[in-house]
C-alpha cells in the first residue's frame, strides 16, 4: 500500500508539472482577444483593409481553439488525477477503515472522497490562473496607466471584500459543523433504537427534545447561509461595477483622445479575466481547505504505514497470554496492566461491575481493539501478527450486541466463503445451536437475504444467527459476550451442550456471563474493577458436584495470573 502511494505521489507531480506548462501557455493566450481587438480597431478600421481582417480572424479563430484545447487538457489532467487514484486506492482506503481502529470507519471513507475531490478542485484552476493577473494587470498599465490604476486598485478592493466577509461567515460555519455532527449523532442514536422508544411510548418526547437542539443548529445554518450569499452576492455586484467602471474610464480616456477605441474593448476583455479568478478561488476555497486537510491526513497514514508481517501459521490448540494489556481512551485509562495464561482446553470466566472493562477486554482478545500498551498473545504470537484468515478460521467470537452483513443467512454463518462447498457444516453448526427451525420457516431458507441489522428476525433469532457464526468450523478459541442473553431454556441447553462438546474437544472458552449454567464450565474466574484484575480463582469441583471457590493469591497480587 505505502509502494502504491509513493508511485502515485510520483505521477501525480509528473502530471502537475505538465498542467502548470499547459497553464501557462493557455493564460498567454488569453491575450489573443484584447490584441485582435486592437488589431482591428486600431489597422483594419483605419486601412478599411479585408484581406488584413481575414488574416487576423483566421489566426484569432486557430489560437482561440488551441486554448480551449489547452483548457480541456488542463480539466482532464486534473480528472484523470482523481480516477486514477479512486480506482487504485478505494479498496485501500476501505482497508483502512477496517483496520485503523483508532478513527471511525465513516470518518476515513468521508476523507478518502474528500482527498479524491481535492485532486479536481477548481480551486486548482483559479490558484494556477491567479498570478496572471498580476501580468494582465501589467499589460493594462501599457495601455495606459489609468485602466492599469484602475484594475490594481478595484482587484485590491475585490480581494479585501472576500477577506472581510470569509472571515465571519467561516466561524459561523465552523460551529454550524460541530452542532450538525453533534445532532445528526444524536438523530442516529435516536433512530437505531427506534423499536425500544416506540415500545415505551417516548419517541415524541425524544424528537421534541432533539427538534429543540436542532433549532440552534438550524439558526447558526441560516446565519453562515446568509453570510455567504451576502458575499456571493456582493462579489458578483462588485465584479458587475468594476466591468461597467472600465468602460467608462476607458471612454473617458477615448474622448480624451489618450487611447485609442480598440484599448477600451482590449481592457473589457483583460478586467473580465483578471477578476475572474478572484471569484472562483473565494467561492471553492473553503471547501478546498477540508479536501485538503483530508489528503493530507491520508498522506500521513500511508506514508508512516509500517507493513507487518502477518504469519500464516497453523494454530492448532491456542493457550492465551495477556502481557501488560492497556487500553486508554481520551486520556482515561480503561484497562490497566492486565497479565494473565491460560492454557489450551481451559474455560474462564470473566467477572465484574458494569463498567469495570469486561466488554473491552473481551474485544482486545478477539482484535476487534488493539490495546494502547502491551500485547495479546496466542500461542506466544502476537494476534497483531497473526494473518487475518487464520484468526477468523481459528477463534470465535460472539460480541455483545452481534450485528450482521447485507448477504444471504447462510454467508454471514460460514464468513462468505462458498456456501456449497460447506453446506454440511453450516447446518451442523445451525442445528447446534438451534437456528435449523427458525431458518426453515423463513421464505428462502438458508439464501435468506439479510440487511445490516435486519429488523425481520427477533432478539433471539440473531443471537442464534450470531452463535452459529461463532461456532462455525469449531473454532479452537471462543469468546462469548453475554451469549446467553434473547435465549429460550432449550436453546439454553444446546448453547450449553455445545460448549462441553468444544470444550472436551480442546477448544479454549473465554466468556461473560450471569447464567448460573454457563458459570458450571468455569475453571477459572478473573474479576475486573475499574478495569484492574482485583481477584482470579480457580473452581475446584468435587465428586459431589459442589463447588469451592480458592483464591489464588492476595488480591492486591492478582495484575499476574497463570492458570
Amino acid at each position: 500500500m505505502k509502494e502504491q502511494w509513493t508511485s502515485f505521489l510520483a505521477y501525480r507531480r509528473k502530471t502537475l508539472v505538465f498542467f502548470e506548462l499547459f497553464s501557462v501557455f493557455a493564460n498567454m493566450l488569453v491575450l489573443v482577444l484584447p490584441i485582435y481587438s486592437l488589431q482591428v480597431f486600431n489597422r483594419v478600421l483605419s486601412s478599411k483593409s479585408l484581406e488584413t481582417l481575414l488574416y487576423l480572424t483566421v489566426i484569432a479563430c486557430c489560437l482561440l481553439l488551441l486554448q480551449q484545447v489547452l483548457e480541456y487538457a488542463r480539466q482532464r489532467i486534473l480528472g484523470n488525477l482523481k480516477n486514477i487514484y479512486e480506482a487504485t486506492f478505494d479498496t485501500n482506503a476501505l482497508s483502512i477503515a477496517l483496520s485503523n481502529t483508532n478513527e471511525d470507519p465513516t470518518e476515513v471513507l468521508k476523507r478518502h472522497r474528500q482527498a479524491a475531490l481535492y485532486l479536481s478542485s477548481p480551486y486548482k484552476r483559479a490558484k494556477s490562473d491567479l498570478p496572471w493577473s498580476i501580468a494582465f494587470i501589467l499589460v493594462m498599465f501599457s495601455l495606459h496607466p489609468v485602466l492599469g490604476s484602475y484594475a490594481l486598485c478595484t482587484s485590491i478592493l475585490l480581494i479585501l471584500m472576500i477577506v472581510m466577509f470569509s472571515g465571519s461567515a467561516r466561524q459561523l460555519e465552523m460551529s454550524y459543523q460541530h452542532y450538525k455532527g453533534v445532532q445528526t449523532l444524536g438523530a442516529a442514536r435516536i433512530v437505531s433504537q427506534a423499536v425500544l422508544a416506540r415500545s415505551l411510548r417516548i419517541s415524541n418526547k425524544l424528537i421534541a427534545i432533539w427538534g429543540h437542539k436542532n433549532q440552534h443548529t438550524s439558526q447558526l445554518q441560516l446565519d453562515a447561509s446568509s453570510k455567504t450569499a451576502v458575499l456571493q452576492s456582493s462579489i458578483k455586484l462588485l465584479r458587475t461595477l468594476i466591468q461597467v467602471g472600465v468602460y467608462a474610464v476607458g471612454a473617458v480616456l477615448v474622448i480624451k483622445g489618450d487611447v485609442l477605441s480598440g484599448a477600451l474593448l482590449a481592457s473589457a476583455i483583460l478586467i473580465s479575466r483578471i477578476v475572474t479568478p478572484i471569484e472562483l478561488a473565494s467561492q471553492h476555497y473553503k471547501e478546498f481547505q477540508a479536501q485538503r486537510d483530508a489528503f493530507n491526513w491520508l498522506n500521513h497514514i500511508l506514508t508512516s504505514h509500517k507493513s507487518v508481517t502477518k504469519f500464516e501459521v497453523e494454530l492448532g490448540d491456542i493457550k492465551v497470554r495477556l502481557q501488560d494489556v492497556s487500553f486508554s481512551c481520551h486520556e482515561r485509562a480503561l484497562l490497566k496492566s492486565i497479565n494473565f495464561k491460560l492454557a489450551q482446553g481451559k474455560c474462564l470466566e470473566i467477572k465484574g461491575p458494569m463498567g469495570s472493562g469486561k466488554t473491552l477486554l473481551m474485544d482486545t482478545l478477539s482484535n476487534r481493539v488493539q490495546p494502547t500498551e502491551g500485547k495479546v498473545l496466542f500461542n506466544d504470537i502476537d494476534i497483531r501478527n497473526i494473518d487475518e484468515n487464520t484468526l477468523s478460521e481459528s477463534v470465535g467470537y460472539l460480541s455483545q450486541n452481534p450485528s450482521f452483513f447485507n448477504g444471504t443467512i447462510a454467508e454471514n454463518i460460514c464468513g462468505f466463503h462458498d456456501v456449497a462447498s460447506n453446506s454440511e457444516k453450516i447446518l451442523a453448526t445451525s442445528k447446534a445451536v438451534g437456528l435449523v427451525d427458525e431458518v426453515t420457516r423463513l421464505p428462502d431458507n438458508y439464501n435468506t437475504v439479510l440487511e445490516s441489522d435486519d429488523i425481520n428476525l427477533s432478539q433471539g433469532q440473531k443471537q442464534k444467527l450470531a452463535l452459529a457464526r461463532c461456532f462455525y468450523g469449531n473454532p479452537k478459541l471462543v469468546l462469548l459476550d453475554n451469549p446467553t442473553v434473547a435465549l429460550d431454556p432449550t436453546t439454553k441447553v444446546k448453547l450449553l451442550n455445545t460448549l462441553i462438546s468444544l470444550k472436551e474437544s480442546g477448544t479454549t472458552i473465554i466468556f461473560i456471563s450471569d447464567d448460573a449454567s454457563l458459570q458450571s464450565l468455569a475453571d477459572y474466574v478473573v474479576e475486573l474493577q475499574e478495569g484492574t484484575v482485583v481477584k482470579g480463582y480457580s473452581m475446584n469441583k468435587n465428586s459431589s458436584g459442589s463447588k469451592n471457590v480458592t483464591d489464588l493469591k492476595p488480591a492486591a497480587q492478582y495484575q499476574s495470573i497463570t492458570y
